[in-house]
């Protein structure tokens, strides 16, 4: 099903996550993909960096451990 996109003014596949299928997010370029993740999991990777998935699924955060996760 496509979606009016009055910026593009144009016919799309989505122009907000809520127009894609569960499990999917809408990219920039109007395209719903799969989620790489599950939204905000949160995954140790060693003693010293942990990654969270975004809020969309759309991608992996890395960062250091806090002084109370290490």
């Amino acid at each position: 099903m496509l979606v009016c996109d009055t910026v593009r003014a144009q016919c799309v596949e989505c122009v907000a996550d809520v127009d894609c299928a569960m499990g999917q997010y809408c990219t920039p370029d109007a395209t719903c993909r799969p989620q790489v993740c599950t939204p905000n999991a949160v995954e140790c990777l060693d003693e010293r960096r942990v990654r969270t998935c975004d809020a969309r699924g759309s991608a992996w955060v890395e960062r250091a451990c806090a002084a109370r996760e290490a």
